[in-house]
């Protein structure tokens, strides 16, 4: 026995698959879609995450440069300055004594930019001499500028110590003047200790001290990371 299937119940069917059909395709583009949104939005978020992050770069090179013109004016008065920074004389055309030259030599040699321990005995030995007097020791450690480890550039570099001893014998007088001159020397020195020993007009002084050296600082080029 054959059932007969009438032309209505067949368009109902043929339509209720139709409309499965457009709900699963409609489903899957609504689905695309919103992965699609949410996909571009965070794009757009990250774009604009990157352009204000260059644009506060921008400003900040702006900036730098506005500073270095700054920068370098107030050198060019620096540079000319007389009398200098410790009262020798400066400017364009400065003297051969002690405490002549010109301001930026004298910051330079103030802080040696490395460790050179034979260039600080050179330089204390300097100061003994123009004193008239002859140092009878003049010692401390040279660690010697290998067995330094080589840093990392840095923009705030901070000083280092370098340590020494000195010994002179003179009048009480003059050993006083010498305290002096190492007070008022370029370079900073930090002295420690002071031992005199003997009479006044045939005294030895014994001096424990310390001066430094900085590495010079780095241009340190950075980069950051936009997420």
């Amino acid at each position: 026995m054959k059932l007969a299937v009438s032309t209505k119940h067949f368009q109902i069917n043929k339509a209720n698959n139709m409309i499965l059909v457009v709900m699963a395709v409609s489903a899957i583009i609504t689905v695309f879609c919103l992965v699609s949104a949410k996909a571009l939005l965070s794009q757009a978020s990250y774009q604009r995450k990157v352009i204000s992050e260059k644009d506060k770069a921008v400003d900040q090179l702006k900036e730098n440069v506005k500073a270095g013109k700054e920068l370098a004016a107030q050198y060019n008065v620096f540079e000319k300055a007389d009398p200098n920074i410790i009262g020798g004389k400066g400017g364009d055309l400065p003297g051969e004594g002690p405490l002549d030259g010109d301001n930026p030599r004298i910051v330079l040699d103030a802080l040696p930019s490395q460790y050179d321990f034979p260039a600080l005995a050179s330089s204390v030995e300097k100061i003994v001499t123009s004193a008239a007097l002859i140092p009878s020791e003049l010692g401390g450690t040279d660690e010697g500028q290998d067995s330094l480890a080589a840093p990392e550039p840095t923009a705030n570099p901070t000083p280092s110590e370098m340590g020494f001893t000195l010994e002179v014998s003179n009048t009480y007088l003059t050993l006083q003047t010498l305290i002096k001159d190492l007070e008022r020397s370029i370079r900073p020195i930090d002295v420690q200790t002071v031992e005199f020993a003997g009479k006044e007009d045939a005294m030895t002084l014994t001096i424990k001290a310390r001066t430094y050296f900085q590495l010079g600082s780095g241009f340190v080029v950075g980069q950051k990371e936009v997420k």
